[in-house]
């Protein structure tokens, strides 16, 4: 987490209040049956970065792992766990699905972008790669959810959707 994110959920953990959800989505990319976004950060600004032969970079290296999930199953999740009985504070909006790596969603993007794969960093190791952990969310669901495989192809559609739009933004 970025200081910012880390000083408010603090602020947010000691309010004073009955009960607190932090909800911590992992990459969060277009609806699930559109593909269509209203946010250029995250995965979109990785698409632009390849797109403009910009090697990108991740705590974890190539073989970071890209946990993506539609807004509209965040959304879905995010409304059952506020409305759940759970004692838990902190809960992970993640794909149980297994993620592509940063490899793997680059040669995507490249391929649909008509550009050559940017050479990706080793890893760095000056910052951890996140971890995420669904435990609380999926014992707040009842079920194991999250379930939207995304892998490297299945992100292609996604790439579509946003390269046909980011030309049409003023």
């Amino acid at each position: 987490l970025r200081r910012a994110e880390r000083d408010a959920e603090r602020l947010a953990l000691a309010a004073p209040v009955e009960r607190v959800r932090v909800l911590r989505p992992s990459l969060v990319v277009g609806h699930s049956a559109t593909h269509a976004a209203t946010s250029t950060t995250g995965f979109y600004r990785l698409v632009g970065n390849v797109r403009a032969c910009r090697p990108p970079c991740l705590a974890g290296g190539p073989d970071a792992r890209l946990d993506c999930l539609p807004v509209d199953l965040v959304a879905r999740e995010a409304v059952a766990v506020a409305r759940s009985t759970s004692t838990e504070q902190v809960f992970h909006l993640t794909s149980a699905a297994p993620a592509p790596t940063l490899a793997e969603a680059v040669a995507t993007i490249a391929a649909r972008t008509g550009v050559e794969a940017p050479a990706i960093p080793g890893a760095d190791r000056g910052r951890a790669p996140v971890r995420f952990d669904r435990a609380h969310t999926d014992a707040a669901l009842g079920i194991p959810g999250g379930r939207f495989p995304l892998d490297g192809e299945a992100l292609g559609p996604y790439v579509d959707w946003y390269l046909r739009h980011a030309e049409a933004e003023p």
